[in-house]
């Protein structure tokens, strides 16, 4: 049985082949392991398709999503996942001490989407690396004497840089990086025998040490972020050896127009004693997405993404997770759907997960319309027993 469209087509031969796949009284650990792809205990590829959360209370409230909107992402776009943050001030207020009831607050919305068997991703927001406005002045993200320009977005803020400079300095400030892996390890440790928590995505959209830095990618990725990815990792590793961890390129990345789907990472090495639970969790937008200019070269954008993220695939030995993903402004779009069914198809030939950015209910009966939701539900293959070489679906026939 297969999900698209609120609708549920049957084919009998796939039907035999996945109930045979879902057997599942054999749960020892007696699968070949691969660290290119996502396995359940079972040793059955998983692929997901997914929407991103957003607290709608500042900071570290949920009020917005309850098992109403948990229901509507499996029934009305098949959707069997959420990638769901949370803001490190609000987990720690202070350095060292942790809010409990914050805590309780993220516990309470994730078990209200695992407990219908919706797979969840933390990602953390908040940090002085992302959020940086909301985060400015508090103890995360000190800018000793630089000038605060509110008027001046995100890093353009000479606080703000001081901020995130400060974050990167290890030598210096060194209990910035360190508490920001306690506060995950916290909410690790809370959920580690959540089955449906899939794991954890270290730091949401990485700035550099400077604007300058970042935009020239002098040493973010080839120094800062593997630095606090193997640390972040081996500490994680001991409350939470088997969940999945997920690493970010830097936040240009996520715009072929800045970074043409190139990254300087080495390979991340995981700190388990089996193979590797990672997974390269790029984003992806569009900068010219409120016109159509982007027509004229659709395809070809489309053909350096696939290049690109498979051989960054195949040098992390890791599978890919499109943490956030907008395709277009359907507004002004001409020809959205079709452009947007182009988009999923690129990503079904890598056989990547994603998570649309995003599902903003205003409240928990909210059921406002969700076009992007509804042209991205499709068919894929959520769990596969055996070696997944590929896959497709065809929206206008409903061909899987």
């Amino acid at each position: 049985m297969f999900f698209a469209g609120n609708k549920f087509i049957i084919i009998p031969f796939l039907l035999a082949l996945i109930f045979t796949g879902c057997n599942k009284e054999n749960t020892g650990n007696t699968y070949v392991q691969d660290s290119n792809v996502f396995q359940d205990v079972y040793g059955r590829t998983l692929i997901f398709h997914g929407a991103s959360l957003y607290t709608n209370d500042d900071p570290g409230g949920y009020t917005r999503y309850n098992s109403n909107s948990a229901k509507r992402l499996i029934n009305e776009w098949g959707l069997n996942s959420v990638r769901l943050f949370w803001n490190w001030n609000a987990i720690e207020p202070d350095s060292a001490v942790f809010a409990s009831n914050k805590l309780d607050s993220i516990v309470k919305v994730v078990e209200t989407f695992t407990n219908e068997e919706i797979y969840v991703v933390l990602a953390v927001n908040g940090t002085a690396t992302s959020s940086q406005d909301k985060l400015r002045g508090t103890w995360q993200a000190p800018y000793g004497n630089a000038q605060d320009i509110p008027t001046l977005p995100g890093n353009a803020n000479p606080a703000a840089q001081e901020a995130t400079r400060r974050f990167w300095d290890y030598n210096h400030y060194p209990y910035l990086q360190d508490e920001f892996v306690k506060a995950s390890k916290y909410i690790a440790e809370r959920l580690k025998n959540n089955p449906y928590v899939l794991g954890y995505d270290i730091i949401n959209e990485p700035w550099g040490d400077g604007v300058i830095s970042t935009i020239l990618n002098t040493n973010l990725e080839t120094q800062l972020l593997p630095a606090l990815y193997q640390k972040y990792i081996t500490k994680i590793r001991k409350v939470e050896p088997d969940k999945y961890i997920f690493f970010e390129p830097s936040v240009l990345f996520n715009s072929k127009e800045l970074a043409g789907f190139q990254t300087k990472l080495p390979v991340i090495k995981d700190a388990r004693n089996d193979v590797k639970h990672l997974s390269f969790a790029p984003h992806c937008y569009l900068l010219d997405d409120k016109n159509n200019s982007i027509r004229n070269n659709y395809d070809a954008y489309l053909s350096v993404l696939k290049n690109n993220y498979t051989a960054i695939q195949q040098k992390q030995q890791v599978p890919v997770y499109i943490g956030e993903w907008s395709n277009i402004n359907y507004a002004n779009f001409q020809d959205a759907d079709n452009y947007l069914n182009k988009h999923m198809q690129a990503f079904d030939e890598l056989k990547a997960s994603w998570s649309y950015f995003g599902y903003f209910p205003g409240n928990p009966d909210d059921m406002s319309d969700n076009p992007a939701l509804d042209l991205a539900c499709r068919v894929y293959p959520r769990a596969t027993a055996g070696k997944l070489r590929s896959f497709s679906y065809n929206p206008e026939t409903k061909v899987f």
